[in-house]
């Protein structure tokens, strides 16, 4: 029997509030590197946007 290793993705809030999509784009660029994620992602939340930084393991 073989076992396959567990993946799991880390999410940390890097900001919220932006006004636009590209405001949170911005940021979560400069914070991925910054930080030395793997990726980012910004949503619509409260009639804003925010941001979270994502790692894989």
């Amino acid at each position: 029997m073989t076992t396959t290793p567990a993946h799991a993705i880390i999410t940390k809030r890097f900001g919220s509030g932006f006004p636009t999509r590209a405001a949170c784009d911005d940021v979560g660029v400069y914070e991925m590197r910054n930080q030395g994620a793997h990726d980012w992602t910004c949503y619509p939340q409260n009639g804003a946007w925010s941001g979270d930084l994502i790692w894989y393991t």
